[in-house]
């Protein structure tokens, strides 16, 4: 009994660490945690001895990763010119690239694997392309794409710079020649941009008289321009009334931009549906 107890003493902060490593996998937990204070702190309540290794614990989470990846890599490296890349970047507040993967398997079920996440913001800012570039050699993927697919924060350049050092043209569709994809929201938002543009110094005249904040949304230019058009109906912005050096609109063009929103309005409750289905707004123009 006293041999048994000595060897599961010798055997538990082994044990220990294995399922700390094994935890902050499946989870998705920061290895890091383990080194701070406070979880050290936590620990010792439950289990005055416990002693922990953050430095063994990175080593064996990144022998972790590296096990999973070979295997993922064995995977991909079965396909020929059967993937499927698409590229995606945010900017302003949140600015980072995701490069994610698109296949069949052999069970003629469709994967989508990300296989590259990274932020740009700064004081550690990439290219987002170089990170490109070095995700599909990393993953040994150079000759197992047919086709990208890239958001429009990526000009021609850009594409022109991934093509040539991250992939292989003898396995890209179409000779690797590129073409623009318009979705469905891109489409509406030509639309209406187009009717507002026709419009565009008229409003520039009701933003002075009624609303001198710009929003970002379309469908709050036209809640806006509603809400004037109402107040004009009632004579608020007449010649008469504004006394200042405001330029204020004919009957004429009051009239075409309640046109141009009674469009807008009518776009907006024919895809309304479509955008609250897939969580997106569709971004037009500011009034």
């Amino acid at each position: 009994m006293s041999d048994k107890g000595e060897h599961d003493k010798a055997i538990e902060p082994e044990m220990r660490q294995k399922e700390v490593e094994s935890e902050s996998d499946d989870n998705k937990v920061d290895p890091r945690i383990v080194s701070s204070d406070s979880f050290t702190g936590f620990m010792k309540l439950l289990n005055p001895h416990f002693e922990l290794d953050y430095t063994a614990v990175q080593a064996e989470c990144v022998a972790i990763f590296l096990k999973e990846k070979s295997k993922i890599m064995e995977i991909l490296g079965n396909f020929d010119g059967e993937i499927s890349v698409s590229v995606r970047e945010m900017g302003m507040t949140k600015s980072f690239v995701l490069v994610s993967l698109h296949f069949i398997d052999e069970n003629w079920s469709l994967k989508n694997w990300v296989i590259k996440f990274c932020s740009l913001v700064k004081p550690s800012f990439v290219s987002p392309c170089d990170v490109i570039v070095e995700s599909l050699k990393d993953w040994s993927i150079k000759n197992k794409v047919s086709t990208v697919t890239m958001s429009f924060f990526f000009d021609d350049d850009a594409f022109d710079f991934i093509k040539e050092h991250g992939l292989e043209d003898k396995k890209l569709s179409l000779n690797g020649d590129m073409f623009r994809v318009y979705c469905c929201s891109d489409c509406i938002s030509s639309m209406v941009q187009n009717a507002f543009e026709e419009v565009e110094g008229i409003t520039n005249k009701i933003r002075c008289l009624y609303n001198p904040k710009s929003e970002p949304l379309w469908y709050l230019t036209s809640s806006k321009l509603k809400d004037a058009i109402e107040l004009w109906s009632m004579g608020e912005f007449s010649s008469e009334n504004v006394t200042d050096y405001s330029d204020v609109p004919t009957v004429e063009e009051w009239n075409r931009v309640e046109q141009a929103k009674t469009f807008s309005d009518a776009i907006r409750d024919l895809f309304d549906d479509y955008v609250s289905r897939y969580s997106k707004t569709v971004l037009l123009v500011s009034f």
